[in-house]
């Protein structure tokens, strides 16, 4: 008989953290390599921002189906495909010599990242019970700041030793090692043979309460759009996104252009502000959990802690040095 475990279900965490820093590993990597592509194919910035845009587009455009990708055909199948077709399309960019060939991988590449955190926030609500939930996003919403942590340690380093085309070729490579984990370990708590029945219970101790309100009808689209919900998420994301996607694409242009740091010369400064985003992340999702565990709503404690945390970003207007402290927000 195979052995259980009562903690299986942070496993499940570990492996979801790992793809998400996968997935901004992956995309950081033009961004950090844009100074040496610009000089050795003649980019522009207005060519750097077209690209920049398709990902962008294309992202968005992958957010609106990722989800009913996932509850069509499950996490497993649905995280799988979306890490092996970003896997593909960042290690394509190594084979690419144009600016159209550049567009058309980051198009590729923004469809299937888009996947990524749906599937990730779909697989904690299958495996946390509503008390753990804000601390395991948390923790996986880490992820993107280790990832675009190890972008500036890695990339340069790979670029500068072995060519630019490394970089894309074995970053990209990890999204096929981390494939082979998922399909592995990765099942429903209710089929797999790890967990135990005392972990069962912790998952599911308020799943029934949420089931029996569910009446499994379909939500439609435009139904959504009448929910004051509906609108808080596309306000808050619509002001807050912009940043840390700025300061993902174009922090190492403008360091490249405003103090002449080349890429031997990057990693630390990029560092710095992204492990900034890391220790917000956890203690963002830490301190949701612990305001729900001393009693109050889980809308007021995650509305609090994000508040909270969006007027870290205001030292941003304080020239450079704001850039270190707002890489907090990224908590939200």
């Amino acid at each position: 008989m195979k052995n259980v475990l009562v903690h299986y279900r942070w496993r499940i965490c570990a492996l979801l953290f790992i793809a998400i820093t996968i997935n901004y590993l992956d995309r950081q990597v033009l961004g950090i390599l844009k100074p040496e592509l610009a000089a050795r194919f003649h980019w522009t910035e207005s060519d750097y921002g077209y690209v920049v845009t398709v990902f962008a587009f294309c992202y968005a455009l992958g957010m609106i189906f990722a989800g009913k990708f996932a509850d069509r055909f499950g996490v497993k199948i649905g995280y799988s495909v979306c890490v092996v077709i970003w896997s593909l399309a960042c290690c394509g960019h190594a084979f690419i010599r144009n600016m159209l060939g550049f567009g058309v991988m980051s198009a590729f590449l923004g469809l299937a990242e888009a996947g990524s955190f749906p599937c990730a926030v779909k697989a904690v609500s299958e495996w946390f019970p509503r008390k753990e939930q804000s601390l395991a996003v948390g923790i996986i919403t880490s992820g993107t700041s280790i990832g675009a942590v190890l972008a500036p340690a890695l990339v340069p380093w790979l670029a500068v030793s072995y060519g630019w085309q490394s970089a894309f070729l074995l970053t990209g490579i990890h999204g096929f090692i981390w494939f082979a984990f998922w399909y592995v370990m990765y099942h429903a708590p209710q089929k797999h043979l790890r967990v135990s029945p005392q972990e069962l219970e912790v998952i599911g101790q308020d799943k029934k309460a949420g089931e029996e309100q569910d009446d499994g009808q379909s939500v439609g689209w435009f139904s959504l759009f009448k929910h004051r919900a509906t609108w808080s998420i596309l306000v808050g994301k619509g002001m807050t996104d912009p940043i840390w996607w700025f300061l993902l694409f174009w922090l190492p242009s403008y360091f490249n252009s405003r103090f002449n740091l080349d890429l031997q010369h990057l990693g630390l400064p990029l560092i710095i502000v992204y492990i900034s985003t890391s220790i917000g992340s956890v203690l963002g999702g830490a301190a949701a959990s612990r305001l729900i565990a001393r009693g109050w709503s889980a809308s007021r404690a995650r509305q609090t802690t994000m508040l909270g945390l969006a007027v870290l970003v205001m030292p941003m207007m304080a020239r450079r040095r704001g850039l270190i402290i707002c890489g907090s927000l990224s908590a939200c």
